[in-house]
């Protein structure tokens, strides 16, 4: 359980930080910054995970701005320092699809087998 929360605040990390890059170029303005959701799709053809964070600023963001638009700049944005992604897509209206790269699911089974039974469990 530990590794999936993680995996979801790294993307929420990642693009945040893409939002504060894009505030900073001007690329886009907003008064305030929602809070980023990230979930696993139904479909796993949409990715690992998926964020509508793009349809969200889209309705705070000044300007004439699509929500499939935002979803570009964050894209173009996003620095992926820690190698977590094989890619993203763009989907539909402005959906952003996550696709974790191979390696990084195999160190996180390692993990949950190394833990075994302890595995989700919480430290205290």
């Amino acid at each position: 359980m530990a590794n999936f929360f993680r995996m979801k605040n790294s993307l929420r990390k990642l693009l945040r930080n893409a939002v504060d890059i894009c505030i900073d170029k001007g690329l886009v303005t907003v008064e305030s910054v929602p809070p980023i959701e990230v979930d696993i799709p139904k479909d796993t053809a949409h990715g690992d995970y998926a964020s509508n964070i793009a349809m969200v600023l889209a309705s705070r963001v000044r300007g004439n701005f699509s929500p499939r638009k935002i979803a570009e700049l964050l894209s173009a944005h996003i620095h992926d320092e820690g190698r977590l992604l094989e890619r993203i897509e763009i989907a539909g209206p402005g959906f952003l699809n996550f696709f974790i790269r191979e390696d990084v699911w195999a160190a996180m089974l390692r993990d949950v087998d190394r833990e075994g039974e302890l595995y989700g469990t919480l430290e205290m």
